[in-house]
């Protein structure tokens, strides 16, 4: 089961994740043998059984992988991602330079000029280049969680840091080390939605510092209950203008799916709509989705290759009315 299970995982994610888990694991069994274990209790049940429901629950998880991949490829060991990357992505993996295996399959124009600068990426990416990479992933990543109202958080990270007691250095540690084993992988240094699972550990520093700054204030005489108040309704208050700003984004952001969506909405039957993107389309932001069930879906989506092409794709959905959706105009027009 191992083997169909590793090639089940995500490559990128794949290998990362064994070297911080590997790496991670060794310094835990260590630093509890070194708490008042001995040597032989590293892998014995004194240390294991407590170990026992994370297994449990990874192995049923991980289980899951191959029998996923079974339903939607046919293949145990074959993942969607990993079939989707040979066919349209082969240079998408870890490693330095950019690979020349030449896609299986065609990508739409505006998807393949998006991927002429990931493939710049790959190409520029050398071991030479690693010192700056990490320097400009680690402060991307300082400037992204202390921008705007939270640069003052700076100060309460640095006394946070100096209070880390050994939890706190073993999580700090961890997340550093993350950052370390994607030094694998090329990627931009604004995509740090990578490391998004190590953000409670800044969380963690910063609550610390703040925690012994708030302390220290309100030790004087007739603070001691207002200030740390005043300074949670404050963090609180900032967060929410952060997260009305995000929302905002998001539905500007959303706003060519819900044009889309409401266009063929009115339309009250099951329809098939090419969709013709603008020049100006963003190639992050698809509005070709694909659907669990096309045959129930009330919409299916497809990309306009002209008038030849569209025929032979509608000719699998004889049931739906064929619809042309003009991204730049926002107009949507019966296709035939």
């Amino acid at each position: 089961m191992i083997g169909p299970v590793w090639k089940a995982l995500p490559g990128r994610r794949r290998e990362v994740g064994l070297i911080t888990g590997l790496i991670g694991g060794l310094v835990v069994l260590l630093w509890r043998t070194g708490t008042g274990g001995t040597g032989i209790a590293l892998l014995g049940l004194e240390v294991l059984l407590p170990l026992g429901p994370a297994i449990v629950a990874g192995v049923v998880v991980l289980t899951l992988l191959p029998i996923q991949n079974f339903e939607v490829t046919g293949k145990l060991k074959q993942s969607p991602l990993a079939l989707y990357t040979r066919q349209y992505l082969p240079f998408d993996r870890i490693g330095f330079g950019v690979d020349s295996t030449r896609p299986e399959l065609s990508l739409p124009p505006d998807i393949g000029a998006g991927m002429a600068s990931f493939i710049a990426v790959h190409r520029a990416y050398t071991i030479a280049a690693l010192p700056k990479v990490l320097s400009d992933r680690l402060h991307r990543a300082w400037a992204s969680s202390f921008l705007g109202w939270r640069k003052p958080l700076i100060l309460a990270a640095l006394v946070g840091l100096i209070g880390l007691g050994g939890a706190g250095w073993l999580a700090a540690g961890s997340a550093f080390l993350l950052y370390l084993a994607y030094l694998l992988y090329a990627h931009d240094a604004s995509w740090t939605l990578y490391y998004y699972e190590v953000t409670p550990v800044a969380a963690l520093v910063v609550a610390l510092g703040l925690e012994c700054i708030l302390r220290r204030i309100s030790g004087r005489a007739g603070m001691a209950r207002w200030v740390p108040w005043l300074a949670a309704v404050a963090v609180l208050g900032m967060g929410f203008n952060d997260l009305a700003a995000s929302r905002r984004f998001r539905a500007a952001e959303q706003r060519p799916f819900r044009q889309l969506d409401e266009a063929t909405a009115a339309t009250g039957a099951p329809a098939l709509v090419f969709v013709r993107y603008a020049p100006q389309h963003n190639p992050t932001l698809s509005l070709v989705r694909n659907v669990a069930d096309p045959v129930h879906a009330p919409l299916v989506t497809a990309y306009d290759r002209g008038a030849e092409a569209n025929h032979r794709v509608a000719a699998f959905f004889p049931a739906r009315t064929p619809y042309l959706w003009d991204e730049a105009s926002h107009t949507l027009s019966r296709a035939w």
